[in-house]
């Protein structure tokens, strides 16, 4: 099972530097290693022969390198790492600012932990055996734990590809998401994230010091047992099921699943109190315990550099589930209680206790009545409205007293509608040719053509810019353009019998409404496939916008008469089913797909259960506390998930009367 196989972040696959290139005096370009994020990393020859790597982070496309947000999270990055001196910590050895984009030389390592995996894999092991991956993970934990401890920091971007073996020990690296304990950072800040790995408090925006214990146990699920806790086949997929839904674990040996269970807790403060404690649980091991290492960690430096920011206390770890006075997994909201009928997840098995927890757990008979004395509680009622406005503040739908919103329901609909521009990088305009932030560009316009007319339209521009069309698949058109390859040969001019390489090039979808509806939306898309080299990516790049561009105009014989367009955006969500008598269903989390001045498209994990809903933005600036009003339109099943659209109902605005 390759780790590539399910929904990453954005990668894209075209590299623009090439071998031979000396982006530094003295350092020239030997191979690609990777790319993704923010750049490409490739190996080097440094001077004296040295093998380094070099990690290329482009500016944004403005040109102005002061004001890019890639740079400025990557040196800013840097700026906190630059100083941390640790053995299973990758080391930074040079970074400059080099024209508009950043490189940064680090140190080469043997290989990635995900290399290991697929060697493991090709042996015929479902992974890496149990005692080799503890191992790695203690020392991929103490590194995590020196960064978070000392220095109140987390590496937000822990994942196979991101731990590096070198000479049989791990060394951690990557520190383009390195964030502070101590500064609050939005998900907008945050591009480069890989969601199949990362925490439901990152998701959200939010940074604790549990969250790359969440990771970690992930990589540890994956690369022991070959298979995923979770089966999301897209990001929005993903995003939900870290968000709302149990881990699989049954993949898991059994004395492993409680203690994953607990890394994966979807509140930070439920997870192991250290990525150590979280390892030597897995193991049973008695290693040095997290409370000696936080007094280690936490001694002044020799340089008597002052205080720590933001050290981690080094008081005892939580007491575990049911110890008297301790907080309890699987109560607090509705969500979490309908995981108690997986007793592998919540309920754990009795494990060795790291000698750090001072309250021992209780013998397994004394459970029972703590669990017996929970269970006949009844949940708490729902609120029940008195008043419905087309916003409400969170409070209201929680039980809770607050005032009413002072500002009309408009304020917070395009407080939404501008944050999923910024996010896009698009304007909500139809028929603008815009370019997504995974490197693909796309357009979407109005048509009243009937797809077989359109075809035969779209067959006069294959030959603009060299490229071949095919409309074999009916509803969708395709154009594309290879790098030209020359045929290999030998050493007397034959022919080679060399394998031909993989086609690389660029393609242009167009894909087209239903016949027989009148006026349908047509939505082009673009992008590179393969690895064309940097001077056809260059070219290539315009004539993807110059098809699109001919494309509308062939097409686009209609002007949109939609009062609102449609915005992609990937908000998380939190969805309170209103009853018609005003009572207030548990509520619902979800993610967005898309929103507009009128409505919104959102994915969540069942049907709602009424036909409107409050909707509340956790990651939206100007809209914290309030929800807005939302009349379903549509609820449908979409393979594992349910795609609901509605319209706002703005109507009820407190501030006419």
């Amino acid at each position: 099972m390759p780790l590539v196989s399910a929904p990453d972040c954005g990668t894209h696959s075209v590299y623009t530097k090439s071998a031979g290139y000396s982006p530094l005096p003295g350092y020239v370009l030997l191979e690609p290693l990777g790319r993704g994020g923010f750049g490409e990393v490739w190996k080097c020859e440094a001077p004296g022969g040295l093998h380094k790597a070099i990690k290329f982070v482009a500016g944004d496309s403005d040109g102005a390198p002061n004001t890019s947000t890639q740079l400025r999270q990557e040196l800013d990055a840097f700026q906190q790492v630059k100083a941390i001196r640790h053995p299973f910590l990758l080391s930074l050895e040079r970074v400059e600012l080099v024209g508009d984009e950043l490189v940064m030389v680090m140190e080469l390592a043997d290989k990635q932990l995900g290399d290991r995996y697929d060697e493991c894999r090709t042996g015929g092991l479902p992974g890496i055996p149990r005692p080799e991956l503890l191992g790695y993970l203690r020392e991929a934990a103490e590194a995590l734990d020196v960064i978070g401890a000392k220095y109140g920091l987390q590496h937000l971007d822990v994942k196979p590809a991101n731990l590096f073996l070198t000479a049989g020990h791990v060394q951690v690296g990557d520190y383009g998401l390195v964030s502070k304990l101590d500064t609050g950072k939005n998900r907008q800040e945050n591009r480069g994230l890989t969601p199949r790995y990362a925490a439901p408090e990152v998701l959200c925006g939010q940074v604790h010091t549990r969250s790359d214990q969440y990771s970690l146990a992930l990589v540890y699920h994956e690369l022991l047992t070959g298979t995923f806790p979770f089966n999301g086949r897209s990001v929005q997929q993903m995003m939900l099921q870290h968000m709302s839904a149990p881990p699989d674990l049954s993949g898991l040996p059994p004395p492993d699943r409680a203690v994953i269970g607990t890394a994966l807790a979807k509140k930070p403060d439920d997870r192991f109190a250290s990525c150590a404690d979280f390892v030597n649980a897995l193991s049973g091991g008695t290693s040095r315990s997290v409370t000696s290492l936080m007094a280690s960690l936490l001694t002044p430096s020799p340089r008597g550099s002052g205080p720590i920011a933001n050290p981690v206390p080094a008081a005892p770890a939580p007491a575990p589930p049911g110890a008297s006075g301790a907080p309890t997994r699987g109560t607090g909201d509705a969500n979490q209680a309908t995981h108690r009928s997986t007793p592998s997840f919540v309920t754990p098995a009795p494990q060795p206790v790291p000698p750090q927890r001072t309250v021992p757990p209780p013998p397994a008979p004394a459970r029972a009545p703590v669990v017996a004395e929970r269970a006949p509680k009844p949940q708490p009622a729902g609120a029940c409205l008195e008043q419905i406005l087309s916003v409400v503040p969170v409070a209201w739908l929680q039980g809770k007293f607050a005032q009413v919103p002072g500002r009309p329901p408009a304020h917070l609909v395009n407080a939404v509608l501008r944050a999923a521009e910024a996010e896009a990088g698009m304007d909500s305009a139809m028929g603008a040719v815009s370019r997504e932030s995974d490197g693909t560009w796309g357009c979407r316009f109005l048509t009243t053509i009937d797809p077989r007319v359109a075809q035969v339209k779209l067959d006069l521009l294959w030959e603009e810019g060299g490229v071949e069309m095919d409309s074999r698949t009916e509803g969708r058109v395709e154009f594309r353009k290879l790098v030209p390859v020359a045929a290999p040969t030998g050493w007397f001019g034959s022919v080679s019998k060399k394998p031909k390489p993989p086609d690389s090039g660029l393609q242009v979808v167009v894909e087209l409404p239903d016949p027989g509806r009148g006026t349908g939306e047509v939505a082009v898309t673009g992008k590179f496939f393969g690895n064309p080299p940097p001077e056809f990516a260059k070219s290539g790049e315009k004539t993807i916008v110059k098809l699109i561009d001919g494309i509308r105009r062939t097409l686009n014989d209609v002007q949109d008469r939609r009062k609102h367009p449609r915005v992609p955006a990937t908000f998380p969500l939190t969805l309170y089913p209103l009853q018609s008598d005003g009572r207030v269903e548990p509520p619902m989390k979800g993610f967005c797909r898309d929103v507009s001045a009128g409505g919104m498209a959102l994915f969540c994990p069942v049907k709602p259960p009424t036909k409107y809903v409050y909707v509340a933005f956790e990651d939206v600036a100007g809209t914290a506390g309030l929800a807005v009003l939302l009349q379903v339109i549509t609820a449908d099943w979409q393979h594992d998930e349910v795609v609901v659209t509605g319209r706002y109902r703005l109507e009820f605005d407190s501030t006419n009367g």
